[in-house]
């Protein structure tokens, strides 16, 4: 069954206050459509980009002629409220559960879409509870629920999972899915630095941001001072946070050629292969072998991003022979 206009409309009717899950519900019990948050959401970014699309053809279940030049990418970053506990000395020290005061909560966070100028920040300055972070949370689950790719710094272990264990705290559904992308892990991956932390890492790659240093507040008097609700300390810590994505941004676009050229091209269905900084133009680079296979590498002339086609070049009789070597 195709989506007509008319659910289109709808779509775009809910999608202020309803996230991608739960307009798909709302669809379902409306219309009988069967269709996860996830396809809502590549029909809104479709044809909100792609207007004419449903004039021409009058629904938006046909993705004929259909160009996404990119995915929509998320860097973020977030900043937590310590754990307040009663302990008996310094080193060496179980903490029962029993023994916490208060727990871990968002303290503030901040994000951009990739390519974009707008910087997005909220804290819990304004919360009578400043462990509280409900609210604060609602417009990033909104942001992730629209992502096609998110990316932080050591985001796998912390960001994501910090934010993923909120959400289901303040009874908050999952957003919609999204592919991760760690810097800190792309890091590992190809690179053997002195070290692996944001603060080496944009020190050492970027030109124009880098992640800053505390000024007035330096160390744990800065997390100490919000929770004192200092304002001075609250707007240290959003240009703390700001700088931390706008410092990820320049390092993911330093390191994103090193990952594979065809990552935005599986976004859409262009005829051309388009590569991670948006270029089209591609030079033969030599081979790719593997036991049965021999596959034609492509170089991209802007950013020496690297990718190989999926067609085995070897003949039936020759791969038919190095199968069978492989396999004595």
């Amino acid at each position: 069954m195709k989506w007509t206009k008319k659910i289109y409309n709808r779509v775009l009717d809910l999608f202020e206050d309803n996230t991608y899950n739960e307009i798909a519900d709302k669809l379902r019990d409306e219309f009988g459509i069967d269709k996860s948050g996830n396809a809502v959401k590549k029909a809104y970014q479709r044809y909100t980009k792609n207007p004419e699309l449903l004039e021409n053809n009058g629904g938006f279940g046909d993705k004929r002629n259909v160009v996404t030049k990119k995915p929509k990418i998320l860097l973020f970053d977030i900043e937590t409220l310590p754990m307040e506990a009663y302990v008996w000395g310094l080193w060496d020290q179980t903490i029962g559960l029993n023994m916490i005061k208060h727990d871990w909560s968002v303290l503030s966070w901040s994000a951009k879409w990739y390519g974009e100028d707008e910087i997005f920040y909220e804290d819990v300055r304004k919360q009578k509870n400043l462990r509280d972070d409900s609210k604060v949370l609602v417009n990033m689950h909104k942001l992730l629920d629209e992502a096609d790719i998110v990316v932080g710094h050591n985001s796998d272990q912390f960001d994501v999972k910090k934010l993923n264990a909120r959400f289901i705290l303040n009874g908050m559904q999952p957003p919609s899915g999204y592919k991760r992308l760690d810097t800190k892990k792309l890091a590992k991956r190809h690179f053997g630095f002195t070290s692996n932390k944001l603060a080496y890492l944009t020190d050492k790659l970027c030109k124009k941001y880098k992640k800053l240093s505390h000024g007035k507040f330096p160390g744990f008097s800065l997390w100490e001072q919000c929770l004192e609700r200092n304002m001075e300390a609250f707007d240290e810590m959003e240009e703390y946070n700001r700088y931390d994505v706008l410092s990820l941004e320049e390092l993911f676009s330093i390191m994103l050629p090193w990952e594979s050229s065809q990552l935005f091209h599986v976004y859409g269905n262009e005829i051309e292969t388009r590569c991670t900084c948006g270029s089209t133009e591609f030079k033969k680079s030599g081979f790719h072998y593997t036991g049965t296979g021999k596959y034609q590498k492509h170089k991209c002339k802007q950013c020496g991003s690297e990718y190989r086609d999926r067609e085995n070049l070897l003949s039936k009789e020759d791969k038919k022979k190095l199968k069978g070597r492989s396999s004595r």
